[in-house]
């Protein structure tokens, strides 16, 4: 293990431990309820291909729906730079970052893609992808 890998999971497990105790209670959702399908590591974060159809960053935990898009790849990336968020932050992550990101994946829709919007054009969004990409050096989701 790369010391830029053992530093994102001491980070996660002490600084970020209040979200990664959210991201462990829905992993262990996803397997108690069989919406779990398989999971697999991606630069550090524990991946779980769910049945929902929407992805999520939580602490180290990735849960993600998007398997069969063309933009899979894109968007786990994002995804990714929501767990770095996660690390950066700390205890602020879910105040900062969480409870607005899911406050705008539960507001955004079709009157808003009609204007030309983008999911991605949120301040937690943009930034998610921008850490993403810059950590993984793919891709993701704008």
């Amino acid at each position: 293990m790369g010391l830029k890998r053992l530093m994102y999971l001491l980070l996660q497990l002490t600084w970020g431990v209040a979200q990664n105790v959210v991201g462990l209670l829905c992993f262990l959702w996803t397997l108690i309820t069989g919406r779990g399908r398989s999971v697999r590591l991606f630069h550090g974060a524990v991946v779980t291909n769910w049945t929902l159809r929407s992805s999520m960053g939580m602490g180290l935990f990735v849960f993600f729906g998007h398997g069969r898009s063309a933009r899979a790849r894109e968007i786990l990336v994002h995804e990714y730079g929501h767990t770095l968020q996660s690390a950066a932050l700390g205890p602020l992550f879910l105040p900062l970052v969480g409870v607005p990101s899911l406050l705008w994946a539960a507001a955004y829709g079709p009157r808003r893609r009609r204007k030309g919007s983008s999911y991605y054009d949120f301040y937690t969004e943009k930034w998610a992808s921008a850490w993403g990409e810059k950590s993984t050096g793919e891709k993701a989701a704008r």
